[in-house]
C-alpha cells in the first residue's frame, strides 16, 4: 500500500512539475509591450504616465484605458518621435496598446490601452519628443 502510494505521489509531483515548466515556456514571448518611432539624440521625455488598474471582480469584462497628450487644458509644443507602452505584467497576461490619433510627428497622442479579461493592466507611458 505505501509503495503504490508513494509512486502516485512521485507521478503526481513529476506532474506538476512539468505543467508549471510548460506554462512557463507557453508565456515567453508574449510580451505586449509597443514601440513606435526612433529615439534621436536631443530628444526629451516630455511625458511619463504609469497606469495601473486591479482587474474586475468578473472575468467576462476587460479595462480599457484611454491615454491623452496633452490632457485637456494643456499645450505641448514639442513633435513626438517616440512612443513606448511597455507592459510591466509577468506571464503574458498585459495589456494590449494600439495609436488611436496623432502619435510620430504630432503633436498631440491618444492611445487605447486593453486589458485581457479578468487582468488588470500595469503598464508604462513614455512619450519622447523635440524642440521645433
Amino acid at each position: 500500500m505505501t509503495t503504490k502510494l508513494a509512486v502516485a505521489l512521485a507521478l503526481t509531483f513529476v506532474a506538476v512539475v512539468q505543467s508549471d515548466v510548460t506554462k512557463h515556456e507557453d508565456d515567453q514571448g508574449k510580451n505586449h509591450s509597443l514601440i513606435l518611432g526612433q529615439r534621436r539624440f536631443g530628444d526629451r521625455v516630455i511625458h511619463i504616465e504609469i497606469v495601473k488598474q486591479n482587474p474586475r471582480f468578473t472575468p467576462l469584462w476587460s479595462i480599457t484605458r484611454f491615454i491623452k497628450f496633452p490632457s485637456n487644458g494643456e499645450k505641448n509644443d514639442k513633435t513626438i518621435n517616440f512612443l513606448q507602452v511597455v507592459d510591466m505584467t509577468a506571464e503574458g497576461h498585459g495589456g494590449s496598446s494600439s495609436l488611436i490619433d496623432g502619435g510620430i510627428g504630432a503633436k498631440h497622442v491618444i492611445l487605447r490601452l486593453t486589458a485581457e479579461r479578468g487582468h488588470g493592466l500595469d503598464s508604462v507611458v513614455y512619450i519622447y519628443g523635440y524642440d521645433n
